[in-house]
């Protein structure tokens, strides 16, 4: 979609915005608000955490996985996938983990063939783009820009929340107290 010009870029655009509605949105608030309170459970009595590892690199993944159609058991290969990318130091380094995820997102798409879902997957899979489907490289790639938008820059965006909330409790009065010791940490440090 990155790389899409106009007009094709505007169609694929709306059938990717219909994963976003706030009626979908609406849909997840239930199991998002779960999943955050679960992985906040995890740490809760400790009374301390790394809220990258923690807390934002965990709760972004899982919903984008859920919105995508990721099953829960790849939320954390697909994960991984994303951490690696983002090390890379040259180009060269994002083959590996492009590579594997074009395998995961073609098994994906397969099943979803075969049953289609309430699901980002299922509806790339039915969209067209000035009359035709998306080509098999188009949707894999969409794929793996699904997962480094949705893991990174959301978990990015939520670290630097929770630190600039520890930072200034003022902001959050009617919060419960954040301890000290849970200040995101960069994750590329």
């Amino acid at each position: 979609m990155s790389s899409l010009d106009p007009p094709d870029h505007a169609e694929i655009r709306a059938v990717v915005s219909r994963a976003f509605t706030p009626r979908r949105v609406a849909e997840l608030e239930s199991d998002i608000r779960s999943l955050a309170i679960g992985l906040i459970d995890e740490f809760i009595e400790r009374g301390e955490c790394d809220a990258i590892a923690e807390y934002s690199s965990l709760l972004p993944s899982m919903v984008i996985g859920r919105l995508i159609g990721i099953p829960d058991e790849l939320v954390p290969v697909c994960r991984e996938l994303t951490d690696d990318n983002m090390r890379k130091t040259s180009p060269a380094g994002a083959e590996q983990p492009a590579a594997r995820s074009y395998e995961i997102f073609a098994e994906l798409y397969d099943e979803r063939r075969e049953r289609p879902r309430d699901d980002l997957l299922s509806a790339l899979l039915a969209a067209e783009i000035n009359g035709r489907r998306l080509s098999e490289d188009e949707l894999l790639a969409f794929g793996w820009l699904m997962l480094v938008g949705g893991n990174d820059t959301t978990t990015n965006l939520i670290g630097n929340g929770i630190e600039l909330l520890a930072r200034h409790p003022g902001q959050r009065p009617s919060w419960p107290q954040i301890p000290h010791s849970c200040r995101a940490r960069s994750r590329r440090s």
